[in-house]
């Protein structure tokens, strides 16, 4: 390959400035990095703000650090956050070994709730570990250096339709060096950077004709929306119509909220039961109903507050249980030693 330009670039802050106006045409579409585990990227805002403003088609990905759904939300929130709208997709940057696979493929899940291109980096000395199992992605990506001159040489053993062949490429607008990047399997250029019947550069916006019941409940309609059933963007928008905002402030607290704050929800009868649940929580339902059970089993304790003059023998009289088994769940070694606003455990 004697020239590389256009060419495929991943990004973070080590990249410094961009100056996104020079970049955008030596490049055919970007991956931006959103976070390394729980830390975000610096630049994450003003490279975003560059692809969007410039019409560069981009993806966003995050260094996976085992999190699971909720690093993989973390990483939807921030890009939300820092302002992104035009984003094709998400990409898991897996390149620590002895991660859990089904905590990859959860967090994948809770990517795919979002409809998009989304995809999977598997570091090329760890295949063997992760490269065997699906994990939901919708294309793999894989680096393979060889000589690390910024030029492709020889590209990966195992099937990936992004290859990453160099750290050392050199593109205008950037200064220093950037990783570089080719296609190497059946997808094409115009799959990664428009729609390739419409060219439509969005991340999927094809409205289907199949519309949504608008006077079902919101747990409901999350759940259509975190199953695909939606669409994304303007078409989502459109099929959610005067319910847009309500559902997608919703859908976004499911993938962001913590799992006990969702269970809590749960048992104050806010997401409904079976199907209905299962929908609305997505790919969180299992972390979620673990910590339902968790509640519920410790709320089913009974207790009792002590009042002033009470005593042992007549709490257990008139609670139907032995005194000297609560004095014994409670840690009590004397009838006498209870206090007024003491709980005790029944």
């Amino acid at each position: 390959m004697a020239g590389i330009l256009p060419t495929i670039i991943d990004i973070s802050e080590w990249q410094g400035g961009i100056a996104w106006v020079t970049v955008k045409s030596n490049v055919h579409f970007a991956i931006v990095r959103v976070q390394d585990g729980t830390l975000i990227d610096e630049r994450l805002r003003q490279n975003i703000s560059g692809c969007e403003q410039q019409g560069i088609p981009y993806y966003l990905y995050g260094f996976y650090r085992n999190g699971g759904a909720v690093e993989a939300a973390r990483m939807v929130s921030r890009a939300k956050a820092a302002g992104a709208t035009k984003q094709r997709g998400y990409v898991l940057d897996v390149e620590v070994s002895g991660q859990s696979k089904a905590n990859i493929k959860s967090a994948m899940a809770t990517l795919n709730a979002s409809g998009l291109d989304n995809g999977i980096y598997i570091a090329n000395h760890l295949y063997s570990e992760y490269g065997s199992k699906d994990y939901g992605e919708k294309w793999r990506w894989i680096p393979t250096y060889g000589v690390n001159d910024g030029k492709a040489h020889t590209a990966p053993k195992h099937y990936c339709d992004l290859w990453q062949f160099t750290s050392a490429g050199k593109v205008p607008g950037i200064s220093g060096n950037v990783d570089c990047n080719a296609l190497n399997g059946k997808r094409t250029l115009a799959s990664f950077t428009t729609d390739e019947v419409s060219g439509k550069p969005t991340g999927g916006d094809v409205a289907d004709g199949s519309t949504l019941d608008l006077t079902r409940s919101a747990a409901e309609l999350v759940g259509d929306v975190l199953a695909g059933d939606a669409g994304n963007g303007s078409v989502r928008k459109a099929k959610l119509g005067s319910r847009y905002d309500e559902i997608q402030a919703l859908v976004n607290h499911v993938l962001t909220a913590s799992a006990s704050t969702l269970a809590q929800e749960v048992i104050d009868g806010e997401w409904g039961n079976g199907e209905t649940r299962k929908r609305a929580m997505g790919a969180r339902y299992d972390e979620v109903q673990e910590k339902v059970n968790a509640k519920l089993g410790a709320s089913s304790a009974k207790t009792y507050t002590v009042k002033s003059g009470d005593i042992l023998s007549e709490i257990g009289a008139n609670l139907g249980v032995n005194w000297k088994d609560i004095a014994a769940k409670n840690g009590i070694a004397a009838p006498y030693t209870i206090y007024p606003g003491q709980k005790l455990v029944i």
